[in-house]
């Protein structure tokens, strides 16, 4: 079933060069692992390649075991002001991986 909602990403790990494997932070599923396929490639669905603590609109479609698969996503906040100062990253981090922990 296709999914659209606002996600955080907790974790990021490279999967090829083209493609990454995420755990995203969503207000309707909780936690979500997926793999967005070619989030590196010029052209594709994904306005960037997934990074830390930016909030995202993604859609996904969802697995009943595996990962599910990424196809769209857009960035909502970058949250500029978390990569300003040492400390607001540092606690930025901090709530990450509270979260990561949490779920």
């Amino acid at each position: 079933m296709k999914r659209k909602t606002l996600a955080l990403p907790l974790r990021v790990v490279d999967f090829s060069n083209t493609s990454q494997v995420v755990s995203l932070f969503t207000r309707e599923s909780g936690l979500v692992e997926g793999i967005a396929k070619g989030a590196y490639r010029e052209k594709s669905s994904f306005q960037t390649p997934f990074d830390l603590a930016v909030l995202h609109e993604v859609v996904f479609i969802e697995k009943m075991s595996g990962l599910a698969i990424l196809t769209e996503a857009d960035v909502v906040d970058g949250f500029r002001g978390l990569r300003k100062s040492w400390m607001r990253h540092l606690a930025a981090s901090h709530v990450v991986e509270f979260l990561r922990a949490v779920t």
